[in-house]
């Protein structure tokens, strides 16, 4: 596999060698990406950390689940589904509508999120999980390592 993989990488390299246009093309394809990529995992980032200071947990449940058709089109349209849940919080109980939003539903009525809050301000609540965030710095340091190869490929 390590063969094949450097054996992609050697073509790469003659491939970008041939046009010093096409590498500063690529080069700044790969920095606008690499903007963007920082950008979204900069406030992905800000978002888990403001999670991280909600000390409440508990067990939310799915009541209802909202639908929302949008006009994508002259003749079409797609819907979107969002939960509707419940919690308690400080002896008080909550409905509040999930931001989670699915085409089609993925949670099912009866069904528990584990969710932090607020403690303060339990409207504040956000879901246990926030596996996204590991997603998008998966996706950061791949787009770092291509940005190095192309970086590199015009140096040489």
């Amino acid at each position: 596999m390590f063969f094949v993989i450097s054996q992609y990488f050697n073509y790469l390299e003659g491939y970008f060698l041939v046009n010093k246009m096409i590498n500063i093309v690529f080069l700044i394809i790969f920095v606008i990406l690499e903007i963007i990529g920082v950008v979204g995992f900069v406030v992905k980032l800000r978002e888990f950390l403001r999670v991280l200071g909600y000390k409440g947990r508990t067990r939310a449940q799915v009541v209802a689940v909202s639908e929302d058709t949008v006009q994508v089109g002259k003749n079409q349209t797609e819907t979107y589904y969002s939960p509707i849940i419940t919690f308690r919080a400080n002896n008080v109980l909550y409905r509040k509508t999930y931001t989670y939003i699915s085409e089609p539903a993925k949670q099912r009525i009866g069904s528990l999120i584990p969710i932090r809050y607020d403690i303060k301000d339990p409207t504040k609540f956000a879901p246990e999980k926030m596996t996204m965030l590991f997603a998008q710095l998966f996706g950061f340091l791949f787009m770092c390592v291509g940005l190095i190869i192309v970086f590199s490929s015009i140096i040489q």
